[in-house]
């Protein structure tokens, strides 16, 4: 994972990006996985890939820029993210996506989002920083 973003669509969240040809091979190995377990969903496109850090919906604008302070605070090497199991999250009735989950090759990952939400907590937002990750 390269890069650190948020997008917006109806929701507003941080995430982690992976570079350009890894989202490649992981939507390569989508297709390979939805037509082995007949899954009939549409693949997210592979610039829209992403691993939610933070969830910022709802929140006031001074807490959005607090956000995006702590974001832009923040410096660090490429790192890799390994995952080893797919799984699929709850959505509304029609809607359960199909997801990557790891254990051990999300140490930096992990770690990461820990000083991202260090640096949250510093600027007021320790309840959104204590939120759970999956």
């Amino acid at each position: 994972m390269d890069e650190f973003a948020s997008f917006s669509s109806g929701r507003l969240f941080l995430a982690a990006l992976p570079d350009a040809g890894t989202a490649e091979r992981i939507h390569r190995l989508a297709g390979v996985l939805k037509r082995a377990h007949c899954l009939n969903g549409k693949l997210i496109a592979p610039d829209r890939l992403h691993v939610s850090l933070f969830s910022l919906g709802g929140l006031p604008d001074r807490q959005l820029c607090a956000a995006r302070e702590a974001a832009t605070e923040l410096r660090t090497e490429p790192f890799e993210v390994s995952f080893d199991r797919t799984a699929s999250f709850r959505g509304r009735p029609g809607n359960r996506p199909f997801v990557l989950i790891g254990e051990k090759g999300l140490c930096r990952l992990q770690s990461f989002r820990q000083m991202l939400g260090v640096a949250m907590a510093r600027r007021g937002l320790r309840r959104l920083a204590n939120t759970n990750f999956t």
